[in-house]
C-alpha cells in the first residue's frame, strides 16, 4: 500500500496518502493493478459499455474550463487520475481535443468526443489576454471528474494553469464564465464479454503498483486463543 500512495492518484487526480510506518497494514495489502476498462479484485471483469438514456431529453453535456498564461513551453493534464499527452503552449482546438481523445476512458467512443473551444484567440496559451478554454465532454456522462494538472510533465516557465472554480472564469473583458455540469443520465449497457469472467488482464498482485487496486488481500496476523479448563 505504501508504494501505492506514492504512485497511484484517485478519480479526482488527487494524491493518496498513506503515513508509513504508522499504518501496520503498509506491506501487509497487495492488489491488481487493472488496465481500463477491466475491474475486479484481479481485473477479470469488464466494466460494461455506457451511454446516455434515450427515454430522457433536454439534458445538457459537461463542460469543464481553465485558462493558460504562458509564452513558451508544454503542459500535461490529468482527468480521472490518468495523465493526457502533452499539450504545447500554442496548441490549437483540435490539438487539444487530441489530448483528451486519447484517454483511456475516451478513445473507444468513435467519432467526436470533446468538444474544444476557446473565447479568443487561436492558441491555448497567451500572455496578452485571458483565454478561457471549454472542454465539453459529449460521450462521457453524468458527474465529470475534476480535470487537474500533471506537475510532474508541465514545464511552461513562468506561466500558469488555472482552473474555474465554483466562481467562474473571468476573460479579459470581465466576462464571467462557468463550468456545465452533465445533466445527461448515463446508462450501462450490458453485453455477455462485461457480464462474464473474462481472460485474466493483470500480472500477478505485488506490492509494487501504479494505480489504485479495486480490491486488495490482507495478510493480519493470526490471533491466538487460549482455552482454558474450569479449576
Amino acid at each position: 500500500m505504501q508504494d501505492l500512495a506514492k504512485n497511484a492518484y484517485s478519480t479526482d487526480s488527487k494524491r493518496f496518502t498513506y503515513d508509513y510506518p504508522k499504518v501496520w497494514d503498509a506491506e501487509k495489502m497487495t492488489g491488481c493493478h487493472c488496465d481500463y476498462p477491466y475491474v475486479g479484485y484481479d481485473c477479470s471483469y469488464r466494466e460494461c459499455p455506457l451511454g446516455d438514456n434515450p427515454l430522457t431529453t433536454g439534458q445538457v453535456n459537461a463542460v469543464k474550463m481553465f485558462t493558460c498564461e504562458s509564452k513558451e513551453g508544454y503542459f500535461v493534464l490529468m482527468w480521472m487520475g490518468e495523465p493526457l499527452t502533452a499539450i504545447a503552449y500554442n496548441a490549437d482546438t483540435s490539438e487539444v481535443a487530441a489530448a483528451f481523445e486519447g484517454h483511456s476512458r475516451v478513445k473507444g467512443y468513435a467519432g467526436d468526443a470533446i468538444g474544444v473551444t476557446f473565447n479568443s484567440g487561436s492558441t491555448v496559451c497567451s500572455t496578452v489576454r485571458v483565454n478561457i478554454v471549454e472542454i465539453e465532454f459529449k460521450q462521457n456522462f453524468g458527474a465529470i471528474d475534476p480535470i487537474a494538472l500533471y506537475a510532474e510533465g508541465t514545464d511552461l516557465g513562468d506561466g500558469q494553469i488555472v482552473f474555474a472554480t465554483e466562481d467562474g472564469l473571468y476573460d479579459s473583458a470581465g466576462d464571467r464564465f462557468f463550468e456545465t455540469d452533465g445533466t445527461k443520465r448515463t446508462t450501462s449497457a450490458p453485453t455477455r464479454d462485461c457480464a462474464r469472467t473474462a481472460t485474466a488482464h493483470a500480472s500477478t498482485p505485488t506490492r509494487s503498483t501504479t494505480s489504485h487496486p479495486t480490491v486488495t488481500t490482507v495478510t493480519a496476523p493470526a490471533a491466538t486463543v487460549v482455552t482454558r479448563s474450569p479449576s
